[in-house]
């Protein structure tokens, strides 16, 4: 399958939606990620391997006015730097530092121009988590919080949800099965159980009905200088591709 949409969170769903566990009847999912951070030959899995992802946007609404005249208006920007502070401390103070919880906020935009204060103002983030408890035990001070400082200081506020994917987890028998086959393939793959990152992705959609494996392929370039995934300056080694394609069609190949 080739899923659009996958960084957006949106893909898998999208397809799930229009049937493609269905015609034909999908019994087991494979999937592989390749990882600018892992020597080329190394092959990375787990269980409970990606945490869940709750995207949100925040809009606040405030009173646009001159910038010489403050008093005139509301402005959504300061709103906005209150609450981004506030979700900061909240996991600071509301989160046991064993939990694995991550809270992101990735865009703050307003405004055009020095000297108007605008009249709206948006943050986006993402909340990750491997717990659900603790997913809809922040979500709802999430919104606590905006709510309450959008009020403090006249403003208005909403919480739209942009994606909401569970945790990745991985079936074990099926993963061993597939690592019997792979170093069956390739000896000289070095195969690492373990896999436990706190990014995501929507293949948990299909795991979370039917069982699957998602392994991770190394693709580290031979540089003194390595970036992660999403950074501008990343590069992958091409060296990754022969081995992902092999390591598809042998998984194919040997599944029953």
């Amino acid at each position: 399958m080739f899923q659009p949409g996958e960084e957006t969170f949106g893909g898998a769903q999208a397809v799930m939606s229009e049937g493609v566990l269905e015609n034909p009847k999908v019994d087991s999912a494979f999937a592989t990620h390749v990882a600018s951070v892992i020597p080329v030959g190394t092959i990375a899995y787990g269980t409970l391997t990606a945490a869940s992802i709750w995207g949100f946007k925040i809009t606040i609404t405030g009173k646009g006015t001159h910038g010489a005249m403050p008093q005139n208006g509301v402005d959504p920007i300061n709103v906005g730097v209150h609450i981004y502070q506030a979700l900061q401390e909240l996991i600071a103070r509301e989160c046991a530092p064993d939990k694995e919880v991550t809270l992101t906020i990735g865009q703050f935009s307003s405004g055009t121009v020095g000297n108007i204060i605008p009249e709206t103002a948006v943050l986006q983030g993402t909340l990750r988590t491997f717990n659900s408890e603790i997913k809809q035990y922040l979500i709802t001070r999430i919104n606590e919080i905006v709510k309450n400082i959008s009020s403090a200081f006249h403003a208005e506020s909403k919480i739209d949800t942009l994606t909401d994917t569970p945790v990745l987890c991985c079936d074990e028998k099926r993963n061993q099965e597939i690592v019997k086959a792979l170093e069956s393939m390739n000896p000289e793959f070095n195969i690492v159980s373990g896999l436990h990152i706190t990014a995501s992705d929507d293949f948990a959609i299909f795991a979370n009905k039917i069982p699957s494996s998602y392994f991770v392929i190394g693709a580290k370039e031979d540089s003194d200088t390595i970036y992660a995934h999403h950074n501008p300056k990343v590069c992958f080694n091409e060296q990754v591709l022969p081995i992902e394609t092999a390591a598809y069609a042998c998984v194919a190949m040997d599944w029953e």
